[in-house]
């Protein structure tokens, strides 16, 4: 059986080439946000539970 040893750095830094690529792709798409940024308010999902036409 044949072992090798893999560096962490390198995986560290496949990990962020990867993610420089796929994040902003899935941002884009609206399936990915940053962690800490604020989700985007669409005008028809604003409720006032306590406001009603009178």
């Amino acid at each position: 059986m044949r072992t090798s040893v893999v560096s962490s750095a390198s995986g560290r830094q496949m990990a962020y080439w990867f993610g420089e690529g796929v994040l902003p792709r899935l941002a884009e798409a609206g399936v990915w946000r940053r962690p800490g940024e604020a989700e985007p308010v669409v005008e028809s999902e604003v409720q006032v539970p306590f406001a009603g036409r009178g």
